[in-house]
């Protein structure tokens, strides 16, 4: 009998699994947006509230992972919006990859930076990084 090694991934490999192989996105961007209902709660309230009055390149996607979306994207901007995709699985936090919103940045195809918004505290500081980058 053959046993083989299974090979654990990081968190990045399973970022890009669920974006790229479950959520089913092929093209390349530079900045993902995850708006998520788990989390802090006003700090998800807040970002989708930034989210719906943003205008996207054809670079940024949202990604809206929770069983609810409408309760966040209804009546705004981002409910008929094609830089939108809605994870109604929830499987970034189904599978224990984010546990909150983020935002992510691509370099030459590659996670850069991750930006957790999971903490009230530091959420301005956090829009503001995100805002000016």
């Amino acid at each position: 009998m053959l046993v083989s090694c299974k090979k654990n991934l990081s968190q990045e490999e399973k970022i890009l699994s669920v974006i790229q192989d479950s959520l089913q996105v092929k093209d390349d961007y530079e900045k993902i947006y995850i708006l998520q209902s788990a989390g802090c709660y006003v700090c998800n309230v807040k970002f989708a509230e930034y989210l719906a009055q943003k205008q996207f390149s054809n670079k940024e996607l949202v990604i809206v992972s929770t069983h609810n979306a409408d309760g966040f994207i209804s009546k705004t901007p981002l409910e008929n919006s094609s830089n939108v995709i809605v994870d109604r699985k929830s499987l970034f936090f189904r599978n224990a990859i984010l546990n909150h919103s983020a935002v992510i940045y691509f370099e030459n195809q590659k996670i850069d930076t991750l930006v957790n918004l999971s903490d009230a505290r530091v959420f301005y500081s956090n829009m503001n990084y995100i805002q000016n980058r």
